[in-house]
């Protein structure tokens, strides 16, 4: 017999906030990538540093602004309203910004888009949690180290400000019972974001490929 009971459990999302500007210039000034971090100044031919904006991410709850400690509560076929909120200041160059999903358990992502997630199994066969990324974000190609990136472009001059999932919701399947949630106590996500110069990279996967290693 299904159990319907509604029992909490605490799961945990975790949430880095990395901020990359004028010291991600340097950083990449000092290791042979000077001219792809600099533009022209109109007055003459010599180049300067360009004012690159700055990077944040948010974690919200039900509005409110959360630790990244925060713990979730998990109750079958209620919602849990989870907002992560990427905000980035407007510069001086087009740029892509990134947001970087590190999962702890057992999370499937379906491909070849990475846009929807999902964990465990209730007892009518599908996902106890399942959540979707917003269309403002493109998947990239996992590249092996566990991590799963999204980008979008800004253009120059331009802020941005969006949220990260889709209607700022995991649903949790309200055929979950006590043993369906408890199998996925322990799944988390940590959420981190970063920006870079677009110019004199192929595409985003290149620019991903040449800062991942400063994102936490």
């Amino acid at each position: 017999m299904t159990n319907t009971k509604r029992r909490k459990l605490n799961i945990p999302f975790c949430v880095a906030v990395v901020l990359l500007f004028l010291t991600l210039v340097s950083i990449h000034f000092t290791s042979g990538l000077y001219a792809r971090y600099t533009v022209s100044d109109t007055s003459d031919d010599s180049a300067r540093a360009a004012t690159f904006g700055q990077i944040t991410l948010t974690e919200k709850v039900d509005g409110v602004v959360v630790d990244p400690s925060y713990t979730h509560i998990v109750v079958p076929g209620v919602d849990i309203n989870k907002q992560v909120h990427v905000d980035f200041t407007a510069c001086e160059v087009d740029t892509y910004v990134f947001v970087v999903v590190t999962k702890t358990g057992d999370w499937s992502v379906s491909a070849p888009v990475y846009d929807t997630w999902a964990a465990g199994t209730a007892s009518d066969g599908k996902p106890v949690l399942k959540w979707e990324v917003g269309t403002l974000w493109e998947g990239l190609e996992p590249s092996g180290d566990g991590r799963y990136v999204y980008c979008t472009y800004v253009d120059a001059n331009n802020g941005f400000s969006a949220d990260f999932i889709k209607d700022n919701a995991i649903s949790v399947n309200e055929f979950a019972t006590e043993a369906n949630i408890e199998n996925v106590g322990s799944y988390g996500l940590k959420f981190s974001a970063a920006a870079v110069q677009a110019g004199g990279f192929g595409d985003a996967s290149d620019a991903w490929l040449a800062i991942k290693d400063s994102v936490i």
